[in-house]
C-alpha cells in the first residue's frame, strides 16, 4: 500500500459522493472511448454506443471491482454497516443494547476460556529466536523405507558447513518404558541445549562427553511434565538409574 492508496481510501472516507463520482466519469470516459473507436469503423452513434455497452460489460459489476481494487469498497462497507447499527440502536434501544452486551459477555468468556488452556494444555516452551531455526531432514528413500540420517553424515554437517552457528540431531516421538512406566522419549544429541538455549532447574544438561560413541555417558534429562507426572517431583531423583524396556540403562546425573 502506497500514498495514493491511503488518500484515496481517505478520501472514501471523508468524501464518499466525490469518489462514486469521479469512478462514474472514469467508467463512462472509457465507454466514451470505445464508442468513437466504434464510429470511425463505420458504426452509427447509437449502434456503437450499444455495442461499446455491450462488450464492456455491466458497469455495476466494473464498479464494484474497481472498488475492490483500490480497497474502497471495504471503506464503503463499513460505513454502511456503521450507519445501519446506529439506525437499528434508535429504532430499538433496549434490544441492541442486549444483544451488544451479550455478544461481550460471550467474547469475554471465551477469551477467558482460551487463555486459561492456553497457559494449562496449550502453552508451548518459549524458545529464544526460534525464527533462526531450520530443520534439515533427509527425504524419504525411493522404496518408501525410512531415511538414513547417519551420524557420519551429521559430525559432517556440523563440520564442513559454516551456514548454521550450531546443529544438533534429533529423533523425536518414541514411547519407551522407563522403570515400567510408559514415557515419551526425543533422544537429541548434546548440542540441543546450547541451540535452544534452554538451562535444567536442577542437575544438568547434556555435555559433549555425553555424545562420545565410545564411552559416552548414558544420562537422561527430565521435562518439568514428566519430572511431574512420573516422579511427583522427587529431588532425589537425580543420580538414579532408571532402567528401559532394553538392556540400556540412563543414568540422571
Amino acid at each position: 500500500m502506497n500514498l495514493r492508496d491511503l488518500a484515496l481510501r481517505a478520501r472514501a472516507l471523508l468524501t464518499p459522493a466525490s469518489v462514486e463520482r469521479d469512478l462514474h466519469d472514469e467508467l463512462s470516459f472509457h465507454i466514451e472511448r470505445e464508442t468513437m473507436k466504434l464510429i470511425e469503423q463505420g458504426l452509427s452513434p447509437d449502434e456503437a454506443r450499444a455495442k461499446a455497452r455491450a462488450s464492456f460489460g455491466s458497469t455495476t459489476v466494473a464498479a464494484d471491482e474497481c472498488r475492490d481494487e483500490r480497497g474502497t469498497a471495504f471503506i464503503d462497507n463499513t460505513v454502511g454497516d456503521l450507519q445501519y447499527a446506529l439506525r437499528t440502536f434508535r429504532r430499538a434501544p433496549l434490544a441492541t443494547l442486549t444483544i451488544v452486551v451479550t455478544v461481550a459477555i460471550g467474547l469475554g468468556l471465551v477469551a477467558v476460556l482460551f487463555t486459561v488452556l492456553n497457559v494449562l494444555l496449550l502453552r508451548t516452551d518459549s524458545v529464544p529466536d526460534i525464527t533462526e531455526i531450520y530443520a534439515v531432514e533427509q527425504p524419504q528413500q525411493a522404496n518408501g523405507g525410512p531415511s538414513q540420517f547417519t551420524r557420519q553424515r551429521f559430525d559432517a554437517l556440523r563440520s564442513d558447513t559454516n551456514v548454521f552457528t550450531e546443529a544438533y540431531a534429533a529423533v523425536n516421538e518414541l514411547d519407551l518404558r522407563v522403570d515400567g512406566r510408559m514415557m515419551a522419549v526425543n533422544l537429541v544429541s548434546a548440542s540441543f541445549f546450547r541451540v535452544v538455549r534452554v538451562n535444567p532447574i536442577m542437575g544438568r544438561a547434556l555435555s559433549a562427553a555425553d555424545d562420545d560413541r565410545a564411552g559416552g555417558n548414558p544420562v537422561l534429562v527430565l521435562s518439568d511434565k514428566g519430572w511431574r507426572r512420573q516422579f511427583n517431583r522427587d529431588p532425589h531423583v537425580i543420580g538414579r538409574t532408571q532402567s528401559l524396556v532394553s538392556p540400556v540403562s540412563f543414568f540422571l546425573d
